[in-house]
């Protein structure tokens, strides 16, 4: 089973580590139709691989990439939108809660927004919707809490945001609110932690990004942030970048002199002071966030249009990122997108070469043996400084040998088990809530042995009982931790502290 992460989420962060090698081969190519702008993976054919989509200028259409499972990718399908229509950004998502990956793509030349819906590979036009003028940029994410993915657009000429309420599958009619000018980069997100997606724009022209809280799915006022006199902002993207359990914005801005990334960390009540990374090309456009070198942290790529080459920048884990380093691309690089196209654990990336009329693949090389780390704090208990929590065995799916354990807990008391993809640091009976909800209990509860150690074997094959849909895979990055009785502690119970790993084929 594949637990599925709001993308922002699946890799969150820890401080204090130095920046490491970012090590992606130079691009393979994939020669497209005219003009490719956007590219977007998913597993379209339901065989366990990542699938590519890209759309095309010219003729107007969404290309269909099918995986081999090594990382090859052959052609298998053309959906075409329609002369003109000006096929552009795009987006994956499971929209009608079928199980399968479907499609959302931008036609920019007729201010519309269609649903490809698939069925195995196959897709079918299933809904169009009118949006402010010339939608350019485009988000999915949950925005009125209601489980289903919702749509948002940057609707570049029309200097508005469009909000597409996904029912059940079906859509409704576009909300537009005014805002901004020459709207380009989008990314809905959940800012306020309240279970349900904000959204983030870039203002090219005013030289802002504006952030827009959710309530029910109706935008609240847009707050503006200047990113500068001397530069505009292009593509952005949120993240956790310093490992605080917030999410953060990372905006791609560029100006005469200047080519460079800005960090802005999130507080809980806003954004900070922006960070500045310069970039290794010219003309920044899409960036996206992931951990490339599996440290940890995580680290940032921006397609540079006129330098014909991304830029890579290595996080510190603490919302600054080390000097960025430069791989060719081909003419005119755009639309970014991410996934394991080769099933080794880490992180590769496509990149549309919008006058090179090709996609470009960088196959990750980031050494994959599994990263553990220990992190937040574990609190005293009635008999001693706490627990803690590690593990023995390997990080390896395929070893299937993870045991989790405990030390310095209550002599003779049970405790349990548990993991969730997000970190945070909330009191909790004598402790302190290391991993945000959702969380997955490990069951059965498991008894302290006369030292206060205790353990627990990880069942890759399944999920948790009694907890709902989940799995540990290659790639993916968990948070664990011991929950524990203390009947001679205030509260009665306490906590380890956390551990963070990253799993390996």
């Amino acid at each position: 089973m594949r637990l599925s992460i709001n993308a922002p989420l699946a890799a969150l962060l820890l401080p204090g580590f130095a920046a490491a090698q970012v090590d992606l081969l130079p691009g393979a190519s994939l020669l497209t139709g005219q003009r490719p702008s956007a590219t977007a993976f998913g597993d379209f054919d339901l065989d366990g691989d990542q699938d590519l989509a890209v759309t095309t200028d010219n003729l107007d259409k969404v290309e269909i990439w099918s995986n081999d499972g090594l990382g090859g990718f052959t052609q298998t399908a053309v959906i075409f939108t329609g002369a003109g229509t000006g096929a552009d950004a795009l987006v994956a998502g499971d929209f009608n809660a079928d199980g399968q990956v479907d499609l959302a793509v931008c036609l920019k030349n007729v201010n519309q927004v269609r649903v490809l819906a698939n069925a195995g590979g196959a897709f079918t036009a299933a809904q169009t919707m009118t949006v402010g003028a010339s939608p350019e940029g485009i988000a999915a994410g949950d925005l009125d809490g209601d489980g289903d993915l919702d749509l948002v657009t940057a609707n570049r000429d029309g200097n508005s945001v469009s909000v597409l309420l996904n029912g059940g599958g079906t859509f409704g009619a576009a909300a537009t609110t005014a805002v901004g000018a020459d709207l380009r980069g989008i990314t809905a997100a959940d800012f306020g932690g309240d279970g349900q997606a904000d959204v983030a724009v870039s203002s090219h022209d005013s030289r802002e990004v504006f952030v827009m809280t959710s309530a029910a799915g109706t935008l609240g006022a847009p707050s503006a942030i200047f990113v500068g006199g001397n530069v505009r902002p292009d593509g952005l993207t949120a993240a956790d970048l310093n490992g605080d359990g917030l999410l953060d914005l990372a905006v791609s801005t560029s100006g005469t002199g200047f080519n460079q990334v800005q960090v802005y960390l999130g507080t809980g009540a806003g954004f900070g002071a922006a960070l500045i990374a310069p970039v290794a090309g010219v003309n920044p456009d899409a960036i996206v966030a992931a951990d490339f070198d599996l440290d940890g942290d995580m680290d940032l790529v921006t397609s540079d249009q006129d330098s014909n080459s991304i830029s890579l920048l290595t996080g510190n884990g603490d919302g600054t990122f080390g000097a960025a380093t430069a791989q060719p691309t081909g003419a005119r690089p755009g639309g970014l997108s991410t996934a394991d196209v080769d099933g080794d654990g880490d992180v590769d990336l496509a990149c549309a070469n919008r006058d090179g009329n090709s996609v470009s693949l960088f196959v990750n090389q980031a050494p994959n043996g599994g990263v553990a780390t220990n992190y937040c704090t574990g609190a005293p208990n009635s008999v001693g400084a706490g627990a803690s929590i590690g593990f023995a065995g390997s990080l390896s799916i395929a070893d299937g040998s993870f045991t989790l354990t405990a030390s310095g807990a209550v002599p003779g008391q049970n405790g349990l088990f548990y993991y969730g993809g997000g970190q945070t640091a909330a009191p909790f009976g004598d402790g302190i809530r290391c991993v945000a909800a959702p969380f997955f209990r490990l069951n059965p509860p498991v008894a302290c042995d006369v030292a206060g150690n205790a353990s627990a074997f990880v069942d890759f094959t399944s999920g948790p009982a009694g907890s709902g849909a989940s799995a540990i895979i290659a790639g993916s990055t968990w948070n664990f931790q011991f929950w524990y009785r203390d009947p001679a502690g205030p509260s009665a119970f306490n906590l380890s502290n956390g551990l963070r790993a990253t799993f390996v084929p």
